[in-house]
């Protein structure tokens, strides 16, 4: 009787033990899929090259202009306002809006839908662990690295700026950053929905990419800019600008990114293994 009474006590600590030690084995799994692989060094080259560049293509915008359209654009280039700290803000906003999201658009693809795509998946999920924490997971790794890489290159996009113009904006364009973030939510989470769906790579990443270009679309529509998220995307030049910003495009935008984020695990768990 006694080995009766000892041993399901043992299972129930092995399993409890087992279970909080999932999630951390999970991120640390991730986050290496995202490090240790081509992802890393593709969103810190991106941010590195716009980083740097932004300020400088600011600055001497009217020249470059000049030298590429020669005389039929000097008139053009001549209008150009006197570049300002402002000018430079602008630019990675412009920059991250532009080239940055289609490298996060890619990345999150990938990461959506790799270990699906090639079966790897169930080396995890039947080893008794939980198909939303694999989930969340991947979403919080594909959302805090390229987020972590972004604060990282503007706070030397921020320092380039200073050094070129004597003077900075840095509660602007930190909080113009946050907004940018919800854009980036949403992408990624466009990718989760379609990577889960369909075991694809290609088709995670492609949907992240239409995602942001249909954004990009819907924000030039001035009637949905106070509450589509899509006007997010003139919210952060607003904020540089020192402009006041109405909440419902963000509150808006991470709902829908919830949601979506939300969808993704559902059908994953309802997926035959």
């Amino acid at each position: 009787m006694t080995p009766q009474t000892t041993t399901a006590p043992c299972r129930t600590t092995a399993s409890r033990t087992h279970t909080e030690a999932v999630f951390p084995a999970l991120l640390r799994k991730d986050a290496e899929e995202i490090l240790r692989t081509w992802r890393l060094p593709l969103l810190a080259t991106a941010a590195l090259l716009l980083a740097v560049s932004g300020p400088f293509i600011a600055h001497y915008l009217k020249e470059i202009v000049q030298t590429l359209g020669g005389a039929e654009l000097a008139a053009i280039a001549d209008t150009l306002p006197k570049p300002t700290y402002s000018t430079a803000h602008a630019q990675w906003i412009k920059d991250l809006n532009q080239v940055f999201l289609l490298v996060v658009a890619i990345v999150s693809g990938s990461c959506a839908a790799s270990e699906l795509s090639d079966g790897s998946y169930l080396f995890s999920l039947t080893r008794h662990v939980p198909r939303w924490k694999f989930m969340v997971s991947k979403i919080l790794c594909a959302l805090l690295i390229p987020a972590t890489t972004i604060v990282i290159a503007t706070i030397l996009n921020v320092a380039i700026t200073f050094a070129i113009y004597g003077d900075v904006q840095i509660l602007q364009i930190f909080y113009a950053l946050l907004t940018w973030f919800v854009v980036m939510a949403l992408v990624v989470a466009a990718a989760f929905l379609v990577g889960v769906a369909s075991f694809s790579q290609v088709g995670a990443a492609g949907a992240a990419v239409g995602t942001g270009m249909l954004l990009q679309v819907l924000s030039t529509w001035a009637p949905a800019d106070s509450w589509n998220p899509a006007g997010i995307l003139k919210q952060a030049d607003a904020v540089l600008a020192g402009q006041s910003v109405a909440p419902q495009p963000v509150i808006t935008g991470l709902s829908i990114a919830v949601v979506l984020f939300g969808i993704a695990i559902a059908v994953l768990q309802h997926k035959e293994l």
